[in-house]
């Protein structure tokens, strides 16, 4: 019932996931102290690539292994003092491959966010990032719904001031990821998640005070997977991703603080490297400010 209600929302709203993690999904203002706001964003992504190190080449997938994905991002953000934001994110995934199938609550993210510079006579808004990520997926998952690590990340974010109703963006993230245990059978291993290093670049085209559009540069570099058992350790390749998106933000109601977010990314293969690849996502989020 609930993976049906997911894929109905997703129907209508066609769904996506985000330009980078939550570290540095938003711009450099904060909210007004003593605000909320409230974020739902939604995803869809049907893996159909994998890269084929031995030919340097991305190959499609067998049915059978390709694997879709449906995700729901909740999240609240609440300002208790000016320059400072902290939140909660739970996501909630539903991933099909083959004949397996899985849902269910994922990572719990906790972040917090001050912005350290906004002054009149410096043409740029800075604001730090920081957050962690908290395994609360079933481990038994099949597909799994999370890597089962406790992660920290740090950002910084840039934002100029507007010129010519364009506002320019620059983010950069790095991910102190961790290591978890598993077994199987007798057998028991640690895995080292590898850390990442994410970034973003950024222009927007503002219309007016309720519209604006978009184009966002994205990228993500992570170290590979470190696989230790009965002392020995073999170390996965590393992954890259290069994407961009581009997107708009509507404020349909005169009075009223929401905000519609369309999107569509087009991951560039020449860029990307290990794994697997989806060949687009698209999606719809929602931003509502109280009061």
């Amino acid at each position: 019932m609930k993976r049906g209600l997911i894929v109905a929302v997703l129907l209508v709203a066609a769904a996506s996931s985000a330009l980078a993690t939550p570290l540095i999904w938003r711009p450099a203002p904060t909210l007004k102290p003593m605000s909320f706001e409230a974020y739902l964003g939604t995803n869809y992504m049907q893996t159909a690539r994998t890269y084929d190190w031995t030919a340097g080449e991305w190959k499609d997938l067998a049915d059978d292994k390709k694997t879709t994905v449906i995700k729901l991002f909740p999240a609240v953000l609440f300002c208790p003092v000016n320059n400072l934001e902290v939140g909660v994110l739970a996501p909630v995934f539903s991933k099909t491959q083959g004949d397996n199938s899985s849902f269910g609550l994922t990572d719990l993210w906790v972040k917090a966010r001050y912005r350290v510079l906004n002054s009149k006579l410096i043409p740029l808004q800075a604001t730090l990032s920081a957050a962690a990520i908290i395994p609360a997926a079933d481990q038994d998952a099949k597909p799994s719904l999370g890597d089962k690590s406790t992660d920290f990340g740090l950002g910084l974010i840039l934002m100029s001031k507007k010129v010519a109703n364009m506002t320019f963006h620059a983010r950069a993230g790095y991910w102190l990821n961790g290591t978890y245990t598993k077994t199987d059978g007798e057998v028991e291993s640690t895995v080292d998640v590898g850390d990442m290093f994410e970034w973003l670049l950024k222009v927007v085209y503002v219309f007016n005070s309720r519209s604006n559009v978009w184009l966002t540069v994205a990228g993500t570099s992570q170290s590979g997977t470190e696989t230790t058992v009965g002392g020995e350790t073999t170390t996965g390749k590393p992954t890259e991703r290069l994407m961009p998106w581009v997107g708009a933000v509507f404020k349909p109601i005169p009075g009223v603080k929401l905000a519609i977010r369309p999107k569509v990314g087009l991951p560039l293969e020449f860029g990307s490297k290990g794994g697997s690849l989806q060949p687009w996502e698209a999606g719809l989020d929602f931003w509502v400010d109280l009061p």
